[in-house]
This record gives structure tokens, C-alpha cells and sequence, in this order.
């Protein structure tokens, strides 16, 4: 991804930077919660091949 630069008002500025700030929040909760159902699954498949060992 190309980052780009743009002009934003004095006034804006504030409310950019909490944009940016929820967006940088959101990205790093849903790497979180990926990471955890990958893991989950792993989980549900290894109990699975003990079930069926059995």
C-alpha cells in the first residue's frame, strides 16, 4: 500500500488524528481475534482426532 499525503485543516486535525487512532485500534483487534479462531481451530481439530481415535 502507497501512503499519500493530504492536507487537512487546522480544525480537523484533532478529529483525524482520533480516525486514525480508532482505525490503528481496529486493525490490531482484528489481527487479535484471526490469531485466536486460527488457535480455536487447531483446538476443535485435535479434539476432533481424539473423538475419532477413540
Amino acid at each position: 500500500m502507497k501512503s499519500r499525503t493530504e492536507y487537512v485543516r487546522q480544525e480537523c486535525v484533532a478529529d483525524i488524528r482520533r480516525q486514525i487512532a480508532a482505525y490503528k485500534r481496529f486493525k490490531n483487534l482484528t489481527g487479535e481475534w484471526i490469531d485466536l479462531n486460527i488457535e480455536a481451530s487447531k483446538v476443535n481439530m485435535q479434539i476432533a482426532k481424539k473423538k475419532g481415535s477413540e
